[in-house]
């Protein structure tokens, strides 16, 4: 992924040249198909393939029983464009999301106008298309929000069930010192 679309690596960048990665699996009952998935269900989705439970941290569904009509990406990263990783972010920081469907992706930069690009019709992303679909603008915009909302509320219930969990293991060690 070198300089792929002017840029070392992806940035904060969400071209599909960078994003959109193969993943071929070989076994018995496999076949190819072109779908949209999460590469957070990489390591679910190797253990429904081993036929092993998966670690509770993982997120729930794999490759194989979900099917999505949409993913999404989003980033820190800083006035370069260079990513950030972490919650605990130290510098001025902005972020970027990307949905994507089989047809159109909306990248939406805070403090920038949306983009949006019909992937079908221009697959390397070169003509924004938010100004003369504004329709299509304000259903991806309203997926994208929802999806944001959806990542809040799972985000805060694995924060409670981690808090629920350390207080357990706190009440355990307090037993195990009396």
């Amino acid at each position: 992924l070198l300089f792929e679309q002017g840029v070392f690596g992806h940035k904060a960048d969400f071209n599909d040249t960078v994003l959109r990665v193969p993943l071929i699996v070989y076994g018995k009952g496999a076949s190819r198909e072109d779908k949209l998935v999460d590469l957070i269900l990489t390591p679910s989705s190797v253990h429904a393939l081993l036929d092993i439970k998966p670690a509770k941290e993982h997120h729930p569904g794999d490759f194989f029983s979900t099917s999505k009509d949409y993913v999404a990406s989003e980033a820190a990263h800083d006035d370069k464009g260079v990513y950030l990783m972490g919650h605990k972010l130290e510098r001025p920081t902005t972020r970027t999301r990307s949905l994507r469907t089989k047809k159109f992706k909306i990248v939406a930069t805070e403090g920038r106008p949306p983009l949006l690009f019909n992937l079908q019709k221009d697959p390397c992303e070169k003509h924004n298309i938010a100004r003369s679909e504004p329709e299509t603008l304000m259903v991806m915009t309203e997926l994208l929000k929802t999806h944001i909302s959806n990542q809040k509320k799972h985000r805060s219930m694995v924060n409670k069930r981690e808090k629920i969990r350390r207080i357990k293991d706190s009440m355990r060690s307090h037993k195990s010192i009396s």
